[in-house]
């Protein structure tokens, strides 16, 4: 779920600053490209681990560490009064630091000593959408994330998704812009195909795979009983202006018109899991028979309770985080949001393919080559928005890819990366269980389809206490304690 109590956070950003810590006269972000890096608010690039690996601050040293400046970050100006401070983790990129402002300041600064080197204005952006109720539709904020490319375009580049769709690219060493193009407008949203629903303003992250020249995004669909048909896209950003090679749906058409469209979608890639919360365990998806299938995936969004004009059920892209992208493959790793609209199931009586989902993209093409739902049939907002981390992990000592990926469900998902074979683990958080029952007799909206035998009693549980790693809600939920240590544990477990 989007924070929509979020004018009071921004409000308190007014006073956030910008610090470095210095070990003197040592700095951990120094000049010169033999420094550390923090490419993308998790770092790490390609990985996402959001951990520096630096040996400079020790126990040792942690009493001498002194300020070597600081940046105030201004007041918002008076066209974009509420909209204060800063959002994610600045990128560190060759001693230079790079963040953006929630009223549309892009600032790169010298990261030894603060120096401002350049900083943009992104234009006035307009926000003219049909969807009035849409979240931040009335205000320009929330931004999460930026991207870094290197010389996709001959030059090093800052890219920034903007809240209209908006896509700038700014020259990471002069500011000056090298592209602007807005890949869709959810103004035209009955230009979609089988779309019956509205697209919410939100900022839409991205990933851009440099080796192949193209940038994946998608459309962001509201949390109400008017949310859209979400979709991922590609676009060659080589050229100028770009030019769109794909567009993949996540959710059949939103007339019900396509009752086999789950059971199509699972056919046509080479690997598809559910999450069985019940067995801590994943379903095998294209290992079932072709009755089983249809079973539990016929008409799995049901008609979406359209009306001739309107649909009331939809899902879209994650909200936020850092997808992943492997450059020696070519494979885009991204995430979906929670089916919508939040809590209620009225309209949306099956699993609910591919909301709540991990999916592997070929950037070149958006197939998708395998897919994870964690979450079947959500109750409870549990999206997949956050990080997606890439790791080398050793098992039976073999050196193997696997991607990480932690959801509002508590669980921490392990998949091998590029055919994703079963799962390598999923580690349970601890909180009091919980289930989601299709099979219960008290809702008949819930009864309408059942799971196959085996899985007769519940799709999934859940736990009470809602946990996620990079909850921005404390109040909500509860850090993800102790994830590396569990990864290490896994790992050497795997590794027998």
């Amino acid at each position: 779920m989007k924070n929509t109590g979020s004018r009071k956070f921004y409000l308190l950003l007014s006073s956030v600053v910008l610090a470095i810590f210095l070990v003197s006269p040592l700095s951990v972000f120094g000049q010169g490209s033999s420094q550390a890096q923090w490419v993308g608010p998790m770092g790490n690039y390609p990985f996402n681990w959001n951990y520096v690996n630096q040996d400079q601050i020790s126990a040792s040293n942690l009493q001498n560490l002194q300020i070597s400046w600081i940046y105030p970050i201004a007041s918002a100006p008076k066209v974009y009064a509420g909209d204060e401070g800063i959002q994610f983790t600045p990128m560190v990129v060759n001693g230079i630091l790079y963040t953006l402002t929630n009223y549309h300041l892009l600032i790169a600064l010298n990261a030894k000593d603060g120096s401002v080197l350049w900083q943009k204005t992104l234009p006035l952006l307009k926000f003219k959408f049909a969807c009035a109720q849409c979240l931040f539709a009335n205000f320009t904020g929330h931004y999460h994330a930026m991207w870094y490319t290197s010389n996709v375009r001959g030059a090093p580049l800052v890219w920034v998704a903007s809240n209209n769709y908006t896509i700038f690219a700014y020259n990471a060493l002069t500011g000056d812009l090298n592209l602007q193009f807005t890949p869709f407008d959810p103004k035209l949203r009955s230009s979609i195909p089988g779309n019956f629903g509205y697209y919410d303003t939100i900022t839409p992250y991205m990933v851009v795979d440099e080796r192949s020249g193209v940038l994946i995004t998608g459309g962001s669909v509201t949390e109400d009983t008017d949310s859209g048909r979400g979709f991922f896209m590609g676009y060659d950003i080589t050229q100028t202006p770009p030019k769109l090679l794909w567009k993949t749906f996540l959710i059949p058409p939103q007339d019900g018109s396509d009752p086999n469209w789950s059971i199509k979608s699972v056919q046509n890639m080479s690997h598809a899991w559910i999450y069985n919360g019940q067995t801590n365990s994943a379903i095998d998806l294209k290992g079932l028979s072709a009755s089983q299938q249809q079973s539990m995936l016929y008409g799995d969004w049901g008609n979406f309770g359209f009306n001739g004009t309107h649909s009331f059920a939809g899902a879209g892209i994650a909200w936020a985080g850092s997808w992943a992208v492997d450059p020696s493959t070519g494979i885009s790793y991204v995430a979906t949001a929670q089916q919508s609209p939040d809590i209620n199931a009225t309209f949306r009586p099956g699993p609910g393919l591919w909301a709540n989902s991990v999916l592997a993209l070929d950037s070149k093409t958006g197939k998708i080559i395998w897919a994870y739902k964690t979450t079947p049939h959500d109750l409870w907002d549990w999206d997949c928005s956050w990080g997606v981390i890439l790791a080398n992990v050793t098992i039976s000592g073999q050196t193997q890819k696997a991607v990480f990926k932690g959801c509002k469900n508590g669980v921490l998902y392990g998949d091998k990366s590029e055919r994703h074979e079963e799962t390598l683990a999923e580690l349970s958080i601890e909180g009091t269980l919980r289930g989601t029952c299709w099979s219960d007799r008290g809702n008949r909206v819930q009864s309408r389809l059942r799971p196959i035998d085996q899985h007769r009693d519940c799709w999934n549980i859940q736990c009470a206490s809602v946990v996620d790693g990079n909850g921005s809600r404390p109040n909500q939920r509860r850090p993800l304690r102790n994830t590396w240590d569990r990864l290490l544990q896994a790992q050497a477990r795997w590794a027998g």
